[in-house]
């Protein structure tokens, strides 16, 4: 990837999980996966923290029903 080799591209990554674990611990997130095929974009995953239901008005709990009761809000 650009030239760099496996063991710097390793180390960036750990960094970067490392970052990504701390901006969770702190602050209300969500981080999508995602694909593009033919133009189009496909979510492959989606991770949030409790913080961040928290700022859309769910508990744990009541984000779980509704998703299981009626799907992803809009």
């Amino acid at each position: 990837m650009n030239g760099l080799n496996e063991e710097k591209l390793r180390e960036i990554t750990e960094l970067t999980q490392k970052k990504i674990q701390k901006l969770f611990e702190k602050y209300p997130c969500i981080n999508f996966t995602s694909t593009t095929e033919k133009n189009s974009a496909k979510i492959k995953g989606m991770v949030f923290n409790e913080q961040y239901l928290q700022e859309l008005g769910y508990s744990l709990e009541s984000f779980a029903t509704t998703i299981l009761q009626e799907g992803f809000p809009r």
